[in-house]
């Protein structure tokens, strides 16, 4: 069977990992007093096409595409590791180099690069100690 990587869908609805991924963005964009974010199967359908790709030609490149923002996360896959919600999660793409991707997209784009001051307001101190501070991965 041959199967197209730009057409598998993301179980984005199901996905423990994209709903967490998304709360936490929302934890820190309430901490600097952006708007939230929503869901939108369109995007995660795109990410994950392109996760796929990357890890099918075991590159890692933002996509050009100026319309969307994106951020990308890649780390090494370890087998004799015990498995974690990114190891275990059927949303990131697994290069047969052993390498894990994440693709996250925006619409509209925000943070550009060399923009951040303009981009990204400082923490307001009235939400900042309320909101919990995420485990570091383990490694």
């Amino acid at each position: 069977m041959v199967v197209q990587w730009s057409e598998v869908r993301t179980a984005w609805q199901d996905s423990d990992f994209i709903t967490e991924c998304l709360c936490w963005h929302n934890v820190y964009r309430q901490r600097h007093g952006a708007p939230q974010l929503y869901m939108a199967p369109e995007l995660c359908d795109y990410a994950q096409a392109w996760a796929n790709h990357l890890a099918h030609t075991n590159r890692f490149y933002y996509r050009n595409d100026r319309d969307v923002g994106q951020n990308l996360y890649q780390r090494p896959y370890s087998f004799f590791k015990e498995p974690d919600i990114l190891h275990a999660n059927v949303n990131a793409a697994r290069s047969r180099a052993g390498k894990v991707i994440v693709v996250a997209n925006y619409s509209a784009p925000g943070n550009c690069s060399g923009q951040f001051e303009t981009n990204v307001l400082p923490p307001l101190p009235e939400n900042f100690p309320d909101i919990p501070v995420p485990p570091l991965p383990e490694h």
